[in-house]
């Protein structure tokens, strides 16, 4: 399966919806909309003296009363694979019922469906047919607000005294410095384990990132400060972990694939038929 965003929280499978067989399917060169395609682009091509455009359509006047379907197939028999190229990729094409799976994304709920469009999955939407919506779990694409995740550090950890984490007295011995690492190294665990459940914090310049780094204890040279986005406050320093917007079109994106398999256990092949009564 592959997904594209067409625009801002909708998302598509770049692949149309087919059901060979079945009823979610264009029936033959005689269908209405197959018709009008294949004989604009024959109409075309005749009009630049292309051979098989003009003895398709003087086929279907002449022999076959306006039969296009027979026209082709004459077409496809007269001459050789390598001149009618572009007849088969036309046919190919023509046979794509143009109607997509959908989910568009929003900031609370989610819904998804399908659409019929004017050809591609970015081109015009003629119409939708939605199968299903549901609200989206909270802690979806969950982060903390920098105030928030200040105040939990200054009431739940207490650095190391700089004495202590730039290597302590000149009297330590062995022994002491190695008692003294281990305790820093928990301090860095017990930092990590206040941001399991929600690692990532919105940092937005560097003043407050130099606020996070008094806080626990490092100066401004021990930090890794990049840029405004969400760093994720499991790491000792924090690092940065993504901007905002590609943080939220990434959740957008994680909803959307889940969503997608929910469509296929609806009635998407009566949405389907419905859509392509419509052209």
């Amino acid at each position: 399966m592959t997904i594209a965003e067409v625009r801002p929280g909708e998302f598509v499978e770049t692949d149309p919806v087919e059901e060979p067989g079945g009823a979610c399917f264009r029936p033959g060169a005689e269908y209405g909309p197959f018709r009008d395609f294949l004989l604009s682009h024959l109409r075309d091509a005749a009009r630049g003296d292309d051979e098989v455009a003009e003895f398709v359509l003087r086929e279907m006047e002449v022999t076959w009363g306006g039969n296009l379907e027979n026209a082709i197939v004459d077409a496809l028999e007269h001459f050789p694979r390598r001149k009618t190229h572009d007849l088969r990729r036309w046919l190919h094409e023509s046979r794509k019922t143009r109607v997509y799976a959908y989910v568009d994304v929003g900031s609370r709920d989610l819904s998804y469906g399908l659409m019929l469009t004017t050809g591609r999955p970015s081109d015009k939407v003629v119409a939708h047919k939605r199968l299903g919506s549901y609200e989206l779990h909270e802690e979806s694409g969950r982060y903390q607000e920098f105030s928030d995740a200040l105040a939990e550090i200054e009431q739940n950890f207490e650095p190391a005294p700089r004495s202590v984490r730039d290597g302590g007295s000149l009297y330590l011995t062995a022994e002491m410095e190695g008692e003294s690492k281990e305790a820093e190294r928990k301090r860095e665990r017990k930092l990590a384990r206040l941001f399991d459940d929600i690692p990532l914090v919105e940092v937005n310049d560097e003043d407050d990132y130099g606020q996070v780094l008094a806080a626990i204890g490092l100066t401004p040279d021990e930090g890794k400060w990049t840029k405004p986005g969400l760093y994720d406050f499991r790491d000792f320093p924090p690092e940065f972990a993504s901007t905002m917007d590609d943080y939220i079109r990434e959740v957008m994106r994680e909803e959307a694939e889940q969503a997608f398999e929910m469509i296929w256990q609806e009635d998407w092949e009566d949405a389907c038929v419905e859509l392509l009564e419509k052209e």
